[in-house]
């Protein structure tokens, strides 16, 4: 069954499939439902499939304003009531991950059971590149101007063309700024190795939420994932209580695509 509602004034497009007890996949960024069809294909012997297109993904469609994640938690709340879920079994991937645990936070009583693939929440340290453009670039501003701003320009054409090969690069500027605003709530990796930093501005709020999960937790990694690394994985098995690791070799960021049977094989022996 596919089928569109209206939450707020955004048409949002889902999928069921399926009979028995609900299960709910929110899928990562600049994915949809599309990319999730064989696992929902494959679940449904056993569950009831809610798949839908988050906000500014897939058929759904984008809002007029940047969003942050608690904009995103306010519309997920109103999908759930409006489609009258409870009781649910919790799939999340990438940025829906973290919006799965922003959500078993708020309303454990909502979640049975969760699964978090490859999940968001942790910001990587720059990338060896990127630290070396912006150190040249930030140079080229106090040191000698002339060819120097030639290089900085050059230094933009290179790093505007991996942009553009990255979700952000493909975004429009609605959802680039809500990606922003989403990265504001994760937590920076170097943030790890300290107490929590004083932030008035609540930004990298993440790694308190994980820490107040209290639903039971399956964590399925990628072991190859370059984009959420496994070593976050262990971080999220740390901080989740009642939580577990399962790691699938030679995959990366995405084993819902590349190692479908298997990572539904996992799930259905932890929900079960």
């Amino acid at each position: 069954m596919k089928g569109k509602v209206l939450i707020g004034e955004l048409g949002i497009h889902y999928e069921i499939k399926g009979e028995g007890p609900l299960l709910l996949i929110l899928h990562g960024w600049g994915s949809s439902t599309e990319s999730w069809q064989k696992v929902q294909q494959e679940l449904s012997s056993e569950f009831k499939v809610v798949i839908l297109d988050l906000p500014g993904f897939g058929k759904s469609e984008t809002p007029d304003q940047p969003w942050t994640i608690q904009n995103y938690l306010s519309f997920l709340e109103r999908f759930i009531q409006e489609l009258e879920l409870e009781d649910f079994y919790l799939i999340g991937h990438s940025f829906g991950g973290s919006l799965s645990v922003k959500l078993a936070t708020i309303h454990p009583e909502l979640v049975r059971k969760m699964a978090l693939i490859d999940s968001a929440g942790i910001r990587a340290k720059p990338k060896l590149i990127a630290r070396i453009v912006k150190n040249l670039a930030e140079k080229s501003e106090c040191i000698f101007m002339g060819p120097l701003i030639k290089l900085k320009r050059g230094i933009k054409k290179i790093l505007y063309k991996l942009l553009r090969n990255t979700d952000y690069g493909k975004a429009n500027e609605t959802m680039k700024e809500t990606m922003k605003n989403v990265f504001d709530y994760y937590v920076p990796e170097t943030f790890l190795k300290e107490s929590y930093p004083k932030n008035p501005d609540n930004r990298g709020n993440f790694l308190k939420d994980l820490e107040k999960v209290d639903v039971d937790t399956l964590l399925v990694w990628g072991e190859e994932d370059k984009i959420t690394p496994l070593r976050f994985g262990k971080i999220f098995n740390n901080k989740i209580k009642n939580s577990k690791l399962e790691v699938i070799s030679g995959v990366g960021h995405s084993p819902h695509l590349n190692a479908t049977s298997p990572m539904v094989q996992i799930i259905l022996n932890f929900f079960e």
